[in-house]
């Protein structure tokens, strides 16, 4: 409110991208800005996928995946603001994966309680999986999915969890005893979770949910993204430390990589990892959320 007897009223619109002032009288006055953002920038992109020759983006703040040819050029987006039953409309939505075998495009819808199936250019399928609990076919505050065969193995966050689900035979196998998983990325027969407050990597097997194995308590802080690289070494993004650390497959550590900034090589809560191999190597893709951009480097 404004000063003086007479104050003048201010409200801001979050989701109108504006701020309305108004008299005492109740006399509109004006509007401040409200524009929607602009597509090609993002607000706390935190979801990556590459496939197809381009780079979708769950660009969570503002409710929708933009896709991105394999040099950066802006080319769609899809999705908006919206809630159940509406498979359009997403809600900060933090997770995107790409199907290549049938060159489909997963969602993490995230405070929409469910995954949902695009086409690569962003028309909902009508295959979704998901709503609020913690039951068979609940999900809590979906964060990151992996595509594999039909269906996905998703990162149940707040039920703490990892669940395969398959839309042909429902759900496969769940997981458990991991503390706010962020991420997953199935390589070969494993899964790899990125297990945030326990401070670690744990593999699964991908068949049935098995543990096999955990590496990186001691040298993790909070961490929210891992990718396998074609060497097999695994990167993972240290979000709390605003940094990168690779492994060797045995879980060893090779190197570390970043500190907090803005300039290219620093991070601000560096979130999810992707990897594109060419024709000289590995080129690591990494969401750097709080800096609101993607950072990609060279790795092999």
């Amino acid at each position: 409110m404004g000063g003086g007897a007479n104050p003048d009223v201010f409200a801001v619109d979050l989701w109108g991208y504006k701020a309305e002032q108004w008299g005492q009288g109740g006399a509109h006055k004006r509007t401040f800005a409200g524009q929607a953002p602009p597509l090609g920038r993002f607000n706390k992109p935190y979801g990556l996928a590459l496939g197809g020759g381009k780079v979708y983006v769950a660009d969570t703040v503002h409710h929708r995946i933009q896709r991105f040819s394999g040099g950066g050029l802006f080319e769609s987006s899809f999705g908006d603001r919206g809630w159940a039953p509406n498979l359009n409309g997403l809600n900060w939505p933090r997770g995107v994966a790409y199907d290549a075998a049938r060159n489909m495009v997963w969602v993490a819808d995230t405070k929409n309680w469910r995954v949902t199936e695009f086409t690569s250019a962003g028309a909902p399928t009508g295959v979704t999986y998901g709503k609020l609990g913690a039951g068979d076919g609940g999900l809590n505050w979906p964060s990151t999915i992996a595509p594999v065969g039909n269906g996905v193995v998703i990162a149940d966050t707040y039920n703490h969890r990892i669940v395969r689900w398959d839309p042909d035979t429902g759900t496969r196998w769940t997981a458990t005893g991991f503390k706010y998983p962020k991420d997953v990325k199935v390589h070969g027969s494993s899964v790899y979770v990125a297990d945030a407050l326990n401070r670690r990597i744990v593999t699964l097997r991908l068949s049935d949910g098995a543990r096999l194995s955990a590496f990186g308590a001691g040298v993790l802080h909070r961490v929210e993204g891992v990718v396998v690289a074609s060497d097999g070494d695994v990167w993972v993004t240290d979000t709390a430390a605003n940094r990168l650390v690779e492994f060797s497959p045995s879980g060893a550590v090779k190197q570390t990589f970043g500190s907090k900034g803005a300039a290219h090589g620093q991070f601000w809560e560096p979130t999810n990892l992707q990897l594109r191999r060419d024709s000289t190597g590995d080129l690591l893709y990494v969401a750097d959320t709080f800096n609101d951009r993607i950072e990609v480097f060279r790795i092999q």
